[in-house]
């Protein structure tokens, strides 16, 4: 009895443990295998066990389950089996799982050695495996390449994948240069039978590789395939693919696509597995975009289609065959200034790529409506072939029916069995054929023409025709147009005819009369000339000459012109003899220049045209000229001796003119530069200029003095007398010359006389910059403050005046109010003005007198001044004049003040008006001092019944008077006229227009 008590005893306490002990078995087995882990056994029994397990670090675990359930069974001799337990199925609810995927290698942290050890146990085909369902499951994997956060809800039975339910969350990984902004994607899989259901939804914000930038990416790929059979490890059977992707925007280098969409679709068989894999069947795919920019390339609503009856791609052969079409297609197509419409191109044929092999043969066409920009409308002034040349490129269609391409390897070749041809909408047609039966183009060689007619066009046929190679060499007729690069030409085109031949490491072009010559340039480093022109017309040797390196062009030049922008000049009406040429690498030439018309091309322009003669050479690399400038009387103007090293760029010019004598009748600044203009005929005196142009492969700079000993014109200001004066300009393209230039002259007759004037300045290549300027003015100084005055025509600008005690008596006595006004003051101030296309305009103009002196401005200067109640108030300018009201005391005591008015201060605020009006408001403190003393009596009836106010009265000499005086003039009208009568050589006073003052409102104080 105790043996058995205490057996049932032991019994009941290994039941009551039972969850203990199987928790202890498991965290022992586990340990036994190094693995660190925690569980806790929720319920045990003979059919199963609950419960939750925590494998690794308990604050980072690699593997935790909250609940997991195992339904087994019991196995032992009652079942033929051996004892032991045999797993139904496993459920595993919210397992997680962290991972880390390194070099390749993925690795499980703790479990590591648990699965290995599975690993190395052979599966039992025997045996059914458990099946095995995961519940809000979630893998962290943290790889080279970033984190990843995926969900899974999942179903196996029996070793076999039923479903699969996987979600990744946003992530952004990166490797290398490559960064990848994945967004919410999922992967749904569903097992039937032996078929496999396949659906991919993906999304990625940005895609960011060396190669292309994709952003705001959507793709679809949705299919079945055979379940892989894992045993064989052979995936056999029917694949059927369809793909949906969208992107935003797609950049490859220059080229960006934006609204891209691609669809596809594939049926066909796989066989193989991983690295055995190949595939067959049938594809099409379309491919649509938005807009497409490329190499300067800008296509609108693009699309390609392409069906390909036959797909086969080995990964064991690596190699990719296909047979099918091509179409492809957009709205527009712009291209610099080519524009193309209704582009359509469509191409079918075969080909393989990949393991070396590089074959595609196919034919098709290509179709368009287009235009080239730029030309502009015809113009009436256009000559007929301009004209229609205009029309054609305003629009036309371009048909390519037949275009053959054939690629073996590296060598391509392009056929057109039907020529391409251009018609224009107004009827011009130009037609590119290649040679029959032979490529148009074949490894960079060919037989082709291109002709130009129709619809007003110049007929142009341009071809390379019975083109025949012998052991050595070959011969080419030539006709109308050959373009050409050769030193130191570039983009040189010669239209003419004749034969070209290249044989022995010879090539002679010989011509047949003359050809015309043209070209982009002739090089010289930064110093270019650009757009040559001329005629050449051969001798009794061969136009051109190649042999050794070396080269020769001999004919007699006639039409030459060029232009220089170096020294921003161009050359006109060029003729002489040429011989050109080039042996062992140095350039030689002979040219005896009979004339030519040198123009100045600057802006502003510098000089007017010269005339230039004489002979240049090219010897050891170094041009060498001597020139001699004419103006087109044939007056010399200088000489000058230019110097060029073609090897280094580096060269000169240097030019004299000597000492130019002016004198009426005879030479004249003013024709040789529009510069001179201001200095006005008939000019006398002398001067000079000297300069230099320096140039080199940085660059041009040049610089020169004009030197003026004495020179007396005539100005816009009046007569200058004794101008002198030395100009150094720092830059003669642009012309420029640097701070602190200096001119002076003795006189100047302007409104009054002006001596001792002198003139600080600069110049830039656009604006001439007054430093300042003074001059002796009615016994004070007159200043010019610092401004800008720049060159382009109707250009506005601004400076100021600066008045020091100016005696401005002389100048109001010359002017056109001198009869009505007159003003004895010393004044001083300061006066902005602008010069707009308007005229002067003045702002803010601030004087004020330095001593006392007097005013004195006649009754019949002055209108509109009326007074009522005693009080004296302004008519309004604008308003029509009323009858006149009988005089009365206090507008005459007003008349009477401003005709005999001495003043302790006086200042005046100048600003225009409109319509080219200037007002003065005047602010004057004095008393009133006529000739003779004046004296107020008033009898004592006539001051009680205030009759005296009905009749003018004497205004009392020594009376206080404060008076504001609100003037104006017409300003414009009174430059003008005094202009004219500088033209005119007048000494008559220049009278404005009209009333040249108008008061608007005066004070007395008594």
């Amino acid at each position: 009895m105790g043996c058995g008590a205490a057996a049932l005893v032991l019994l009941l306490g290994l039941y009551a443990a039972r969850n203990l002990i199987a928790r202890e078995a498991l965290l022992g087995w586990l340990r036994a295998r190094g693995v660190p882990a925690q569980a806790d056994i929720g319920a045990l029994g003979l059919g199963g066990v609950t419960g939750r397990i925590v494998v690794g670090p308990p604050d980072h675990p690699d593997f935790s389950v909250e609940t997991s359930e195992i339904a087994y069974g019991l196995t032992g001799f009652w079942s033929g089996d051996p004892l032991g337990l045999q797993i139904r199925s496993v459920r595993l609810v919210r397992p997680v799982v962290n991972a880390r995927l390194h070099d390749g290698t993925l690795s499980f942290g703790a479990l590591d050695p648990v699965i290995a050890e599975l690993r190395k146990r052979p599966p039992r085909p025997d045996v059914r495996q458990p099946q095995v369902v995961v519940e809000g499951g979630r893998l962290l994997l943290a790889t080279d390449y970033g984190r990843a956060d995926l969900n899974a809800d999942a179903l196996l039975n029996d070793g076999k994948l039923l479903r699969l339910e996987a979600r990744l969350a946003p992530a952004r990984l990166a490797l290398g240069s490559t960064v990848a902004d994945v967004g919410a994607s999922s992967l749904s899989l569903t097992t039937r039978g032996d078929r496999v259901d396949i659906r991919l939804d993906a999304t990625a914000t940005r895609l960011a590789s060396p190669l292309a930038v994709l952003e705001g990416a959507r793709v679809q790929l949705t299919g079945q395939g055979p379940y892989p059979d894992l045993k064989r490890r052979r995936g056999d059977g029917v694949l059927s693919l369809r793909l949906a992707a969208a992107a935003d925007s797609l950049q490859s280098g220059a080229a960006r696509a934006s609204a891209a969409r691609l669809t596809g679709a594939f049926d066909g068989r796989v066989a193989g597995w991983i690295d055995t894999l190949s595939l067959a069947g049938s594809g099409a795919a379309e491919a649509r975009a938005g807009a497409v920019d490329a190499d300067g390339l800008q296509a609108r609503d693009a699309q390609a289609n392409l069906a390909a009856r036959t797909v086969a791609w080995s990964r064991a052969g690596r190699r990719l065959t296909a047979d099918g079409r091509l179409d492809a297609s957009a709205a527009t197509l712009a291209g610099g200034a080519l524009r193309l419409a209704a582009v359509k191109a469509g191409f079918q044929g075969a080909g393989g790529f990949g393991a070396g092999v590089r074959r595609l043969s196919a034919a098709g066409g290509v179709s368009a409506r287009g235009k080239i920009t730029g030309a502009g409308a015809p113009a009436r002034a256009d000559p007929a072939e301009m004209a229609a040349i205009k029309r054609a490129l305003a629009g036309f269609t371009a048909a390519a029916p037949g275009v053959k391409l054939d690629l073996d390897g590296d060598r391509l070749a392009v056929s057109l069995p039907a020529p391409i041809r251009l018609r224009a909408a107004s009827g011009g047609e130009a037609v590119l054929a290649g040679a029959p039966g032979r490529p148009a183009f074949q490894n960079g060689a060919g037989a082709f023409g291109l002709a130009v007619r129709g619809g007003g066009l110049p007929a142009a046929v341009a071809s390379v025709s019975d083109l025949r190679f012998f052991p050595g060499g070959l011969t080419a007729p030539m006709q109308l147009t050959v373009r050409s690069n050769f030193d130191p030409v570039r983009d040189g085109v010669a239209k003419g005819a004749g034969i070209l031949r290249i044989a022995g490491g010879k090539v002679e072009f010989a011509s047949r009369g003359c050809v015309q010559l043209a070209a982009g340039r002739l090089e010289f480093g930064d110093n270019d000339v650009i757009a040559p022109r001329a005629e050449l017309c051969p001798t009794a040797e061969p136009l051109f000459r190649y042999a050794g390196a070396s080269w020769r062009i001999r004919g007699r030049i006639g039409k030459a012109s060029a232009s220089i922008p170096f020294l921003q000049a161009g050359l006109a009406e060029g003729r002489g003899m040429a011989t050109f040429g080039q042996t062992r690498g140095a350039l030689g030439a002979q040219v005896i220049l009979e004339r030519a018309r040198l123009d100045d091309l600057a802006a502003p322009l510098r000089f007017y045209p010269v005339r230039l003669s004489g002979p240049a050479i090219l010897r050891e690399g170094i041009w060498q000229a001597a020139l001699m400038g004419t103006d087109p009387a044939g007056r010399k103007l200088g000489e000058a001796q230019l110097s060029h090293d073609v090897r280094s760029g580096v060269g000169e010019l240097d030019f004299d003119s000597g000492a130019l004598a002016f004198e009426e009748g005879g030479l004249q600044p003013a024709a040789l530069s529009p510069l001179a203009a201001a200095v006005g005929s008939p000019a006398r005196g002398h001067a000079g200029f000297s300069g230099n142009v320096a140039w080199s492969h940085e660059g041009a700079a040049g610089h020169g003095v004009l030197t003026v000993p004495s020179l007396d014109f005539v100005s816009p200001l009046g007569q200058v007398s004794g101008l002198r004066g030395e100009i150094a300009f720092s830059s003669l393209a642009p012309l420029e010359a640097a701070p602190g230039q200096r001119l002076r002259a003795e006189k100047i007759a302007a409104f009054a006389p002006v001596t001792g004037a002198e003139l600080s300045f600069g110049l830039a290549s656009e604006v001439l910059k007054i430093e300042g300027g003074e001059a002796q003015v009615g016994g004070g100084r007159v200043r010019l403050a610092p401004f800008s005055l720049p060159f382009s025509p109707g250009a506005a600008w601004s400076g100021a005046l600066d008045l020091q005690d100016v005696q401005v008596s002389d100048m109001v006595k010359a002017s056109p109010f001198g009869e009505r006004v007159q003003l004895d003051a010393r004044l001083s101030g300061h006066v902005p003005f602008r010069v707009t296309p308007e005229g002067l305009r003045i702002s803010g103009g601030q004087l004020a007198a330095v001593a006392p002196g007097r005013l004195s401005i006649r009754r019949e200067a002055l209108t509109g001044v009326v007074a009522t109640g005693g009080e004296p108030v302004p008519a309004a300018p604008s308003a029509p004049q009323a009858p006149a009201a009988p005089p009365n005391a206090f507008s005459d005591f007003a008349y009477q003040a401003m005709e005999n008015l001495a003043f302790d201060s006086l200042s005046a605020e100048i600003d225009s008006l409109p319509q080219g009006r200037l007002g003065v408001l005047f602010h004057i403190k004095g008393k009133s001092d006529p000739p003779r003393r004046q004296v107020l009596r008033v009898g004592l009836s006539d001051l009680i019944n205030r009759s005296f106010l009905d009749k003018p009265q004497p205004l009392p000499s020594g009376t206080k008077v404060d008076l504001t005086l609100d003037t104006s003039l017409n300003l414009d009208q009174l430059l003008g006229d005094f202009a004219g009568y500088q033209k005119l050589h007048s000494s008559a006073p220049v009278q404005a227009n009209g009333p040249t003052s108008v008061p608007t409102s005066a004070e007395k104080t008594p």
